[in-house]
């Protein structure tokens, strides 16, 4: 599976749910952040 193809999954999965997310400002983090902001209104980001 490439790299863009596992992006629209973790989407996909995401999408409309209520998340939590605890990030440290890395990249990893970071990009799960982009991510949830695009997919989701019910983020709290801490």
């Amino acid at each position: 599976m490439e790299y863009g193809e596992k992006i629209n999954k973790l989407k996909e999965i995401l999408k409309d749910k209520k998340l939590a997310l605890a990030f440290s400002g890395g990249a990893d983090s970071s990009l799960l952040a982009s991510i949830l902001k695009e997919v989701s209104n019910y983020t709290y980001y801490i």
